[in-house]
């Protein structure tokens, strides 16, 4: 019973960084919160705008409408300014709830492995893994048994190939 839950965690740490990628999108949106007030307003002034624009006749009444358009132009400008900043200010929230994400991983991680350098996932009787017992074995688990550090080599080894696998067929899904 011991191995199996063994072998259960050191494979979702293994997993963690994977894991931790829907998790970073998710802090990323919640952190960020959206548009501000003053974008909302400046929005809505637009669109006012740009409703009494269209009551405007442009040939009959051109110096107004002219007016109207200048000041369409000038909200416009303003609300991209402010929604530049924000977008700017986002990608600093996400890259840094990013990097935070991955240091817990790395730390939770280290950790773990620390903390069950000696333990083994698999114990197999030692001709079973021949060649390849004392590799299987390393750092300080006996001959024959598989160790949490090469288990954990193996599924992140696996877990990135097939990771590969379904992005690039997701690329390729959506590219068609």
């Amino acid at each position: 019973m011991a191995f199996i839950s063994t072998l259960v965690v050191a494979s979702l740490v293994s997993c963690a960084s994977y894991i931790a990628s829907p998790v970073k999108n998710i802090l990323g949106r919640f952190v960020c919160g959206g548009e501000k007030a003053e974008e909302k307003r400046l929005l809505s002034e637009i669109s006012s705008l740009k409703r009494s624009l269209q009551s405007i006749s442009m040939t009959d009444q051109f110096p107004d409408w002219a007016k109207l358009q200048r000041q369409i132009n000038a909200v416009t400008q303003k609300y991209q300014a402010i929604a530049s900043q924000r977008y700017k200010q986002e990608q600093m929230i996400r890259r840094v709830c990013s990097v935070l994400v991955d240091v817990v991983v790395l730390l939770f991680t280290l950790w773990y492995v620390w903390y069950s350098r000696g333990s083994a996932v698999a114990a197999l009787p030692a001709h079973l893994l021949t060649p390849l017992e004392n590799v299987l074995a390393m750092p300080a688990c006996e001959p024959g048994q598989i160790s949490v550090m090469v288990w954990m080599a193996c599924v992140r080894s696996l877990v990135s190939r097939v990771a590969v696998c379904f992005s690039t067929k997701a690329a390729t899904a959506a590219a068609t």
